[in-house]
C-alpha cells in the first residue's frame, strides 16, 4: 500500500506569536467541547493520535503551497498547489 502525503513548500517566514498564543489558549476548550457534546468522536479522535495536538506548533507564512508525495518510491508531483494552511505531522522534531 502506498501513501500519499503533502509536502509543504512555503515562502518568508513570518512573526506567529499572536497566533500561536491564541491556538494554545482556545485548544483545550475546544478539546473539553468535543469531550462534552461528542464524546464517541473524542474516543475515535484520542485512539487515532488526536494527543499529538499538544505539540501543535504554528509557522505562519507569506506564501505557502504543497505538492503530493509518495515516499514509498520517492514519487513527487511537478504540481504545486497554492493553500491558505495546511497540517503536517512533523516525527522528526
Amino acid at each position: 500500500m502506498q501513501v500519499v502525503t503533502r509536502e509543504a513548500i512555503y515562502y518568508g517566514l513570518s512573526n506567529c506569536s499572536l497566533k500561536e498564543s491564541l491556538i494554545n489558549k482556545t485548544l483545550p476548550y475546544a478539546q473539553r467541547y468535543i469531550y462534552k457534546r461528542h464524546n464517541d468522536k473524542y474516543v475515535q479522535l484520542k485512539q487515532s493520535g488526536f494527543s499529538i495536538l499538544n505539540n501543535l506548533k504554528v509557522i505562519v507564512v507569506e506564501k505557502l503551497f504543497y505538492r503530493n508525495v509518495i515516499k514509498d518510491c520517492d514519487s513527487v508531483s511537478k504540481e504545486r498547489v497554492e493553500c491558505s494552511c495546511l497540517l503536517q505531522v512533523c516525527l522528526n522534531s
